[in-house]
């Protein structure tokens, strides 16, 4: 097919690495884009109707007609495009399986939970019109929240992201926690701490309310990370940490579990258990990480049973971005090494 060049623009060449929602593999991705038509907000908005999530820095530099031309190929033939269309894009996968079969890790609910406290010999409470919390242990009082929703979706948690970093004047920026410089870490993990002082709270009015009707020795809160993916288990256990020992005099102890799920071009898959004991734990709960070991044990186990399991499923992780404030965001979760060549 022959390409003739309409009116010549100054065509800007941009580099990153993308993910793609539809095949779920990583690629590395070149746009070419009229100079005139450019700015940050079209660019993420051509990368997303590509079915592409940004996943690394934007480098952008301008194209020479004359070199391109001479260079010739594909190179010449995106530059044509991009001149008389707007723009050309190229992705080049990483290498994978067409398809994939996957196994469905059974995730962690408020039943497994509930399991456990009856081994040590609690039960749940019965819900009644007053606030209550979930589970009594002798004279001890538990409630359970499970972080299941990402909050990197919720606008306004994005909104007070882009605000830690008003002066960074890069295209795209990595908000992975680990990435953070000391400062920022501070700012973002005040602004992530926020939404857990609420669950805590609100497990302590739940509790206080309880104290009206029932007299309890000690209280807790066991809290489930099962969906909120952006929230690294060691950041939850600082924040969970500092929050009962400076803002709650009704919880005594926390313990925290976290469940990740993470899978690969190649069909390699990985599910990681992380468990925490924070504060002031009551000796009847002597052995809860054990108990809580035995149950992936047996969840594990249960992928390969030939029968249908019908336990609620969790998701693996992908990469996340978004735009706010004239700028990319990135979120991306730990990789894992391919097993195969192929």
């Amino acid at each position: 097919m022959y390409l003739k060049m309409n009116n010549p623009k100054r065509i800007l060449r941009i580099f990153f690495e993308g993910f793609s929602t539809v095949a779920k593999s990583y690629s590395k991705c070149i746009l070419l884009m009229r100079e005139c038509d450019f700015s940050k907000s079209y660019l993420y908005e051509t990368i997303s109707s590509r079915n592409f999530v940004v996943c690394s820095e934007i480098i952008i530099d301008l194209l020479i007609e004359s070199r391109c031309e001479e260079n010739g190929g594909d190179l010449w033939k995106a530059y044509l495009i991009a001149n008389n269309e707007g723009y050309s894009f190229q992705s080049f996968e990483e290498p994978r399986f067409s398809k994939l079969y996957f196994y469905d890790i059974p995730r962690f609910s408020e039943s497994d939970f509930e399991n456990i406290i009856e081994h040590f010999g609690g039960s749940k409470i019965a819900e009644t019109t007053s606030m209550t919390p979930d589970f009594i242990l002798g004279n001890i009082a538990i409630e359970l929240k499970d972080l299941q929703k990402e909050s990197l979706f919720n606008d306004d948690r994005r909104t007070s992201i882009a605000k830690i970093f008003k002066t960074d004047s890069r295209f795209s920026i990595n908000i992975n926690f680990s990435n953070l410089d000391p400062e920022c870490q501070k700012i973002y993990k005040r602004t992530i701490a926020n939404s857990i002082k609420n669950v805590i709270s609100k497990a302590s009015k739940q509790i206080k309310e309880f104290q009206k009707i029932k007299s309890i020795d000690s209280s807790g809160v066991f809290i489930l990370n099962t969906g909120y993916f952006s929230l690294d288990h060691s950041l939850l256990k600082e924040i969970v940490q500092e929050t009962i020992s400076k803002d709650t005099k009704t919880i005594k102890f926390a313990y925290i579990f976290t469940q990740s799920v993470y899978h690969n071009a190649v069909g390699d898959l990985q599910t990681d258990y992380k468990q925490d004991l924070i504060g002031i734990m009551p000796d009847k709960l002597d052995g809860i990480y054990e108990a809580c070991l035995k149950i992936i044990n047996q969840k594990m186990s249960s992928i390969f049973q030939a029968a249908k399991n019908s336990s609620p499923t969790a998701s693996p992780q992908y990469p996340i971005s978004f735009f706010a404030d004239n700028k990319i965001f990135y979120w991306t979760p730990p990789r894992i090494e391919p097993s195969i060549k192929i």
